[in-house]
């Protein structure tokens, strides 16, 4: 008898770990009562399975009696199903009673497990072993379709005997259930699915959707909805931080919410359908845009503004707390003011610089006329770009071609975080990554600083305690201590050193923090980002840039600077914020940490311990590149969890 081997190299896969293996096969026939035969190829044993095209009466009577038994218990459900099905959408199907069935619903169980046939319908002859195509009308069944009953029947047999599918990737299972009903000609499945060669099918019969975008009502409502979701799980039965943008939508749309409307399905991938790549992969990774140019050299913009709008802008700061530094310190306060109420209170809002200079007018703070943190805005500051993008099988196929052979992705997680490590690895699930964890540095145990020194993630004359007042002297630790940035700095410089210890030998490595979700097309956009625009002299690429600065060098991608307009002592404070995904080249990360380590470790300037601003600061001395923050959804969800590393200092601490 064959291999699993042997049969898998014929079928592709939903999924890396799932395989059809000759005892799914074999528990389909056993559970039907149906004779295996002699069979001794993939193609002899698919011959064995009951179809109706295929009997005849000069077959083995008790394959008969058995095919005709499958048909009729099937065609027996096909007149409740709709009924009992209809309007109970593909996630949680009703499922009705029926002991007399056991046999069948377990052979339905193992109907699962035989494989995907691909977009072409594929026949068996009788009287030989060879495959043929030919060619027949695809139909997607609608509600009052039997086959839709009967592929919604199916379908909840399989979640009752524990195959369980994610809302994300159900309406391309059930293309998969409509493929061997419709090879066995069984159910009223008299079409195959329409292929997925191009796009997903049903994004064409849904042509009233609208997935929500900023600005607008509905995305508003969405992210307040996720804010509900983290604050009363209680409330919202089957969502959680991880649950998508489109769930939330269609939970919003369901329960009649007039901001939204239908969401068009999530992005899905549709090369599950294709071969899997080859193990030994690409001939030659794309590491860059070849065509792409190096960007130009722009001077930084600097503020200007006179003496008595800096004292105005000062007062405002110092009423609530966050003119840290004093008033003769040196910083421009009006661009501090800007930055403040511009992009920190409006964090979650994703705002371009123009939306934030708006914002900021609201509260008497006006932008200089000359001035502009992005050089060339208009080019790749707009929330429109990071906007929804339908990729074809191909671009999916070799998009995972090219992430599986050169980006190894690690997420940074303290280990006691349990509840981030699982939502984390949701995500990451759901868009298909492979990962581990990088255990993050706690700097409240008793001995982390002490192993950190050995593990050589911190310098061993670094004082701790030093740097902790004069903290307190610059303002920024007045809340609490700076345990937590100290932490979150180690664990970073930790996880861009693991890369190097990859054992396949991979060229980029990718950190997350452990509260972000990446999007669900994560992978292909990631490639079409770094093989059509990434200039080849890149070494960093952030992934979600908040208060960018820089200039913009491409549609989706800026070329980070350092912000002149701030004290060097500051670390040029106040721009290029956030660490939530971070593309590396490998080879440079040794030469970036020896730039970055004399300046974070500077007991006299602990504002640099932001290793996201510390970066920025130095910007001019490696080559960074940013995706703005206002491109949304984009790469990259916050999954609104809190700071780890502000919860660890003790309180809130605005001298962002």
């Amino acid at each position: 008898m064959f291999t699993s081997t042997s049969y898998t190299s014929l079928q592709p896969s939903l999924h890396p770990d799932d395989e059809w293996t000759e005892q799914s096969i074999q528990a389909f026939i056993q559970y039907a009562n149906c004779p295996p035969g002699d069979a001794e190829s993939p193609e002899q044993v698919q011959q064995t399975l009951p179809s109706v095209r295929q009997l005849s009466w000069r077959g083995n009577f008790s394959a008969i009696l058995c095919s005709l038994t499958l048909i009729l218990l099937v065609s027996a459900y096909i007149g409740l199903a709709p009924s009992l099905l209809r309007g109970a959408g593909s996630d949680k199907v009703p499922l009705a009673p029926a002991p007399a069935t056991a046999s069948i619903m377990v052979a339905a169980d193992a109907v699962s497990n035989i494989g995907v046939t691909s977009s072409s319908s594929t026949t068996h002859s009788s009287t030989t072993s060879k495959t043929t195509l030919t060619p027949v009308r695809c139909n997607t069944p609608d509600d009052d379709d039997p086959c839709r009953g009967s592929m919604l029947w199916v379908q909840a047999q399989l979640s009752s005997g524990g195959v369980h599918v994610s809302r994300s990737q159900s309406e391309s299972f059930l293309e998969d259930i409509q493929q061997k009903l419709f090879d066995r000609d069984l159910g009223g499945c008299h079409n195959r699915p329409c292929p997925l060669s191009e796009h997903l099918p049903y994004l064409q019969v849904k042509p009233d959707c609208v997935t929500a975008a900023w600005p607008s009502p509905c995305y508003d409502e969405v992210q307040k909805t996720f804010y509900n979701i983290k604050s009363h799980p209680d409330k919202y039965a089957g969502f959680d931080p991880s649950s998508t943008f489109m769930e939330v939508q269609q939970y919003l749309y369901v329960r009649g919410r007039p901001a939204c409307q239908l969401p068009c399905p999530e992005i899905l991938d549709p090369s599950i359908l294709l071969f899997r790549p080859p193990s030994s992969g690409l001939a030659e990774a794309q590491l860059c845009a070849k065509d792409a140019s190096l960007p130009e050299h722009y001077e930084t913009s600097l503020v200007t503004s006179n003496e008595q709008e800096e004292s105005e802008c000062y007062s405002k700061l110092d009423s609530i707390g966050v003119a840290h530094g004093g008033r003769d310190s040196g910083r421009k306060w009006c661009w501090v003011a800007l930055k403040f109420y511009g992009c920190v209170v409006n964090w979650n809002q994703h705002l371009t610089w123009n939306s934030m200079f708006s914002y900021g007018r609201t509260k008497g703070i006006h932008r200089p006329e000359s001035f502009h943190p992005l050089a060339r805005s208009d080019m790749c500051d707009a929330g429109t770009l990071g906007g929804r993008v339908e990729w074809t099988a191909n671009e999916w196929h070799e998009a995972k071609a090219w992430f599986h052979q050169v980006v190894a992705v690690y997420v940074l997680s303290l280990p006691s975080a349990t509840g981030r490590r699982a939502l984390s690895s949701k995500c990451m699930r759901k868009a298909q990554i492979e990962f581990e964890f990088v255990d993050g540095v706690d700097m409240r145990e008793p001995q982390a600083l002490g192993n950190a020194k050995m593990e050589g993630l911190v310098p061993k004359s670094y004082d701790l305690q030093a740097a902790q007042e004069e903290a307190y002297r610059e303002g920024m630790g007045e809340f609490g201590s700076i345990k937590g940035t100290l932490g979150c700095l180690t664990g970073h410089l930790r996880a861009q050193r693991r890369g190097m210890l990859d054992k396949h030998k991979r060229k980029l490595s990718l950190v997350f923090e452990d509260d972000i979700c990446p999007s669900e097309d994560f992978i292909p956009r990631l490639w079409r980002l770094v093989t059509a625009e990434l200039p080849c002299d890149w070494q960093v690429l952030k992934l979600q840039s908040h208060c960018p600065f820089g200039t913009c060098v491409s549609p989706h991608l800026i070329r980070v600077q350092p912000d002149l307009n701030e004290l060097a002592s500051r670390c040029r404070h106040g721009v290029n914020y956030a660490m939530y995904g971070v593309l590396y080249r490998i080879d440079a990360v040794e030469s970036l940490q020896r730039e970055l380590m004399p300046i974070v470790f500077n007991e006299m300037q602990p504002a640099c311990l932001d290793v996201d601003v510390a970066m920025a600061s130095i910007s001019d001395k490696y080559a960074y590149y940013a995706v703005p923050a206002s491109q949304q959804p984009g790469f990259l969800r916050e999954m609104l969890g809190g700071s780890t590393r502000i919860e660890i200092n003790g309180k809130k601490n605005w001298k962002r």
